[in-house]
C-alpha cells in the first residue's frame, strides 16, 4: 500500500498472516509445491500404465519420493490423505520397488 503522505511503501508483514483459511504462507507454499510434484507423479505413473515409459524410466523419481517422505514426514502423509494422493504413492512404490 502506499502512502502518498509520506512518500514510502508499507510492507504487509507476510511472515506472521495468514489465509482467510487460516493457513500460514509456508502451509500454503508446501501445499503449493507439493500438489505440483504430486500431479507430475500421477502424469508419470498414468505414462507407465499407458505404456509411454517404463518404470526403469521413473526410477529416478524414487530418490526424491523418499527424500521428501523422510524430511517432511508428517506433512507428507497429512498431504497424501487429505489430497486423495494415496493411490498414486502406492502404484509408485509398486512400480519403483527393487
Amino acid at each position: 500500500m502506499v502512502r502518498w503522505e509520506e512518500n514510502s511503501i508499507e510492507q504487509p508483514e507476510i511472515l506472521g498472516s495468514k489465509t482467510k483459511a487460516g493457513y500460514n504462507w509456508q502451509e500454503v507454499m508446501y501445499r503449493d509445491y507439493f500438489d505440483y510434484f504430486f500431479e507430475f507423479l500421477g502424469s508419470m505413473r498414468s505414462s507407465v500404465g499407458s505404456g509411454l515409459l517404463t518404470p526403469k524410466d521413473i526410477l529416478p523419481l524414487k530418490y526424491w519420493v523418499i527424500l521428501i517422505k523422510e524430511t517432511h514426514g508428517q506433512l507428507f502423509e497429512n498431504f497424501v490423505k487429505d489430497y486423495r494422493y494415496d493411490q498414486t504413492i502406492e502404484d509408485l512404490y509398486l512400480m519403483l520397488k527393487d
